[in-house]
């Protein structure tokens, strides 16, 4: 199972970067005092905010 997660990871990666997309392993903390955006990469502080303040992206609460 594990290697399938890694080669689906580099799948996913490689189609990313044909498209021009950055590929990142940010890890998206609502609770910290300061968090970076997945999308953008925006640093902000999180609380209060479902969105990004900078590119609108939506977070799960």
């Amino acid at each position: 199972m594990a290697k399938a997660h890694e080669l689906r990871q580099q799948q996913l990666a490689t189609m990313a970067r044909r498209q021009g997309l950055p590929t990142c392993d940010l890890v998206l903390d609502l609770s910290a005092a300061e968090t970076q955006c997945p999308a953008c990469r925006a640093r902000f502080q999180p609380a209060g905010h479902e969105r990004c303040p900078a590119c609108g992206l939506r977070f799960p609460r």
